[in-house]
């Protein structure tokens, strides 16, 4: 009851008996965009994507990535395949029906040389996890893709550090 979300870039306070809102932050649009190659954006996407990666790469531990069907998952799996080729894979599969997840991610491992592991989902998944992703996103994300944050865990019992995309897909 009377429960609203803050706006981006936002923060609650308490000032004279009265709740105020203040922005700590606003994008500055240009008034004109360039018009640029289709190659030149190719470019600056996967320039600025490795370097995130790059960044965040350590050495001497061992990275696994949640691959799916996903563009963005599928970005990230070749990059780390060329910074760390021992990066092992992992796609998540439900029980008993074909999976374009398991078959598209099956490919991208093969194309880029990481080691491929399938963990099978369980029917009641999504349910024995609800609390626990509720609690963790403090009731702020979405159940369409919240089985990463349990998945992320199962990953990390194989390697020091589990990678995936943020939803981009």
């Amino acid at each position: 009851e009377d429960i609203r979300l803050l706006p981006p870039a936002s923060c609650l306070g308490w000032e004279d008996g009265n709740w105020r809102v203040a922005s700590y932050w606003t994008p500055a649009y240009p008034d004109q965009l360039l018009r640029r190659p289709q190659k030149w954006y190719d470019q600056q996407i996967h320039g600025t994507l490795r370097a995130a990666v790059e960044r965040m790469v350590r050495p001497n531990l061992l990275y696994g990535i949640s691959l799916s069907s996903g563009i963005d998952s599928r970005w990230i799996a070749a990059i780390l395949s060329e910074i760390r080729p021992d990066t092992r894979a992992f796609t998540f599969v439900g029980t008993g029906t074909p999976d374009i997840d398991l078959e598209i991610a099956s490919k991208v491992a093969a194309l880029t040389g990481l080691q491929h592991h399938r963990l099978a989902l369980s029917p009641g998944f999504l349910a024995e996890h609800a609390e626990r992703i509720t609690y963790i996103a403090d009731g702020m994300h979405s159940f369409v893709d919240s089985q990463e944050f349990p998945l992320s865990m199962e990953i990390g019992n194989h390697v020091d550090v589990a990678v995936g995309g943020f939803m981009g897909s």
